[in-house]
């Protein structure tokens, strides 16, 4: 039930965003959806770059051997 909520709340708020960027285009000013949007995708970045368990490094063991 959550992630559907989730997921609704995402499609919804991406619906918004085009009409804002559409009406802010036919008022030429364009840019400010593109800053918006930097600002969000980087903060997606940040998120998923904390979170623990996202990344794994690897040991040398778990490493392929070179080819040749």
């Amino acid at each position: 039930m959550f992630s559907f909520i989730k997921i609704l709340l995402s499609c919804s708020g991406m619906i918004v965003f085009l009409l804002a960027g559409y009406y802010l285009y036919s008022k030429e000013l364009g840019a400010i959806p593109f800053l918006i949007l930097s600002f969000f995708l980087f903060y997606l970045a940040y998120r998923l770059m904390r979170t623990p368990g996202r990344l794994k490094i690897r040991d040398k063991k778990s490493r392929k051997r070179p080819r040749g």
